[in-house]
């Protein structure tokens, strides 16, 4: 017997708006406690977190956009609220107004701020261009340089991107995620194996013609050798063939595939924890290390509740 969701009738795909306020008030928690951790580390050891910068890159300001952000990424998987584009645009729209609402409370905490030698008290905007203005680089020796004038506003700008795209991180990996939308939770996505699809690489000389052919053959066999493998996977799956599906399963799971080979094929389980739907996900990988590259070479859908009989 297979479970059914536990979801009122009246709850239809695209109806997790209700929990939406949940995430918001999660990521607008974080937000305010790495700000506030941000302030005190400034005033009370004069650390300024968001002025670090790597090679010109807002380094600090993507960090702590990345603590500020966790909430929303958090509270969307406990809730199974799905991360689409007005909530990303949403979460944008927040960060901003985070870094702008911190801005002005540390300038309204200072009292009433004026210029050296100066008797005009400064508006908040007045303050935000001395600010921008006065933007210098800190010397190898520790002292600061010279401040950079305008170009203080381009930096300044550099660094509230940084805070609302490192907030981003982990709502935006949330996005891609599969997604059930009956039960409205996020799918779970287990590799079950993967497939050699071609031999080892190996130098042939380019005079050597007979020995290029035979290794472009050989390479060819080996992939239309994993792609039967897998059909015949698939179809098992989709016919709702437990024991073929298994048996077709085994030499997957019993046999680990070098990542050295040029070209593998992944198989990967994604499936709902509530209703047991499920499908399998095919992938392509090339490479290795910092040159893999995945491609994605569609998907075979399973019979509701085929992997609780099939596992």
């Amino acid at each position: 017997m297979t479970s059914q969701p536990k979801i009122s009738p009246q709850l239809v795909a695209g109806s997790d708006a209700p929990y939406q306020s949940i995430v918001i008030a999660a990521g607008v928690t974080t937000t305010v406690a790495a700000l506030i951790a941000v302030y005190y580390l400034n005033r009370s050891a004069n650390v300024n977190v968001m002025g670090w910068y790597l090679d010109y890159l807002p380094g600090g300001a993507m960090l702590v956009g990345l603590a500020a952000g966790s909430g929303y990424g958090i509270a969307s998987w406990y809730t199974g609220t799905k991360i689409r584009r007005r909530l990303l645009l949403s979460i944008v729209i927040l960060q901003l107004l985070a870094y702008g609402g911190a801005d002005y409370l540390e300038f309204a905490s200072l009292g009433p701020v004026h210029l050296r030698g100066e008797t005009h008290i400064l508006t908040f905007p007045e303050y935000f261009d001395y600010e921008a203005r006065t933007f210098a680089w800190k010397k190898e020796d520790g002292k600061m340089g010279e401040p950079i004038g305008e170009w203080g506003y381009f930096f300044r700008a550099l660094e509230i991107a940084g805070f609302a795209l490192g907030a981003l991180v982990v709502p935006a990996g949330l996005f891609k995620k599969p997604y059930c939308e009956n039960c409205q939770v996020y799918m779970r996505t287990r590799t079950l194996g993967k497939i050699a699809a071609s031999v080892p690489t190996r130098k042939v000389k380019k005079s050597d013609v007979t020995g290029q052919q035979e290794y472009a053959q050989n390479q060819d066999l080996a992939f239309s050798s994993a792609a039967a493998q897998l059909k015949a996977l698939c179809d098992c799956g989709t016919a709702g063939d437990v024991d073929g599906y298994r048996a077709a399963l085994a030499p997957l799971s019993g046999k680990k595939v070098s990542d050295k080979l040029p070209k593998r094929l992944a198989v990967k389980l994604v499936r709902c924890g509530r209703c047991d739907s499920a499908y399998l996900q095919i992938q392509q990988m090339t490479g290795r290390g910092k040159k893999l590259k995945t491609t994605d070479l569609g998907r075979t859908d399973l019979p509701q509740g085929f992997v609780s009989r099939a596992t």
